[in-house]
């Protein structure tokens, strides 16, 4: 595969092997000049949509920043793949926000209900069904995929990815902050898994399909912390 990659203005790719392999396109997502230029410069078969500007904790906070950032962009890039026939998006959502709040502790079907109660979530739900609307009148291929909490290399978020944050926490002897009382479960998957795993969907050319992604690691954060809260 000939693998290009475009990444935020201010974004530090420190994985040298990658850089080796790809070519990086520097820009802002919420300007479509600037992503276009990867369309205008190469043939590109498809997409794999990893751009988000928010978290579940905070989207809230600021929903219409959410909506244009989140999903007026990807309405954007959505038609700049059709302006320049790419027909085919890889669209990783979210295995866990869209659903909402659930008393049972197993992990999702693609089928159960779906009741989200953050901006976050709600607007990676309104994507799926604009890549289903762009299927419908365009012809646009899409493969959505909604992974639990990815960890592992080159984690460079201190907000998100619970696993990853704590551990640095820790190793710098810093005080862990947990929302709530510990009790709530989260399944887990490899972030090399996860890889393996779209690559093999891409490969196995199945398209207008939606998969949960979960490794059935469930964790209680309060055990997984060893934490006695009071």
């Amino acid at each position: 595969y000939e693998i290009y990659i475009f990444d935020a203005k201010n974004a530090i790719i420190q994985n040298p092997k990658l850089l080796k392999k790809t070519e990086v396109y520097y820009g802002d997502f919420h300007n479509v000049e600037e992503f276009e230029v990867i369309f205008t410069e190469q043939s590109i078969d498809t997409v794999i949509h990893l751009i988000n500007t928010t978290y579940p904790s905070s989207s809230n906070k600021n929903i219409i920043f959410d909506i244009k950032s989140n999903l007026i962009n990807t309405i954007n890039l959505l038609n700049t793949m059709l302006k320049y026939n790419c027909k085919n998006i890889v669209f990783l959502s979210s295995g866990g926000t869209i659903y909402g709040v659930s008393k049972d502790r197993n992990t999702k079907k693609e089928t159960d209900p779906k009741n989200p109660i953050s901006s976050y979530g709600i607007v990676k739900l309104t994507i799926e069904k604009y890549l289903h609307l762009y299927n419908n009148l365009y012809g646009l291929n899409y493969l959505i995929l909604r992974p639990s909490n990815p960890f592992g290399e080159y984690h460079y978020n201190q907000k998100q990815g619970i696993i990853d944050v704590i551990l640095k926490k820790v190793l710098n002897g810093e005080t862990v902050e947990i929302w709530g009382d510990g009790t709530v479960v989260r399944d887990f998957i490899y972030v090399k898994d996860l890889v393996k795993i779209i690559v093999d969907l891409i490969e196995s050319k199945i398209q207008n399909d939606i998969f949960n992604i979960q490794r059935l690691l469930l964790l209680l954060l309060r055990r997984m912390l060893h934490l006695k809260l009071v």
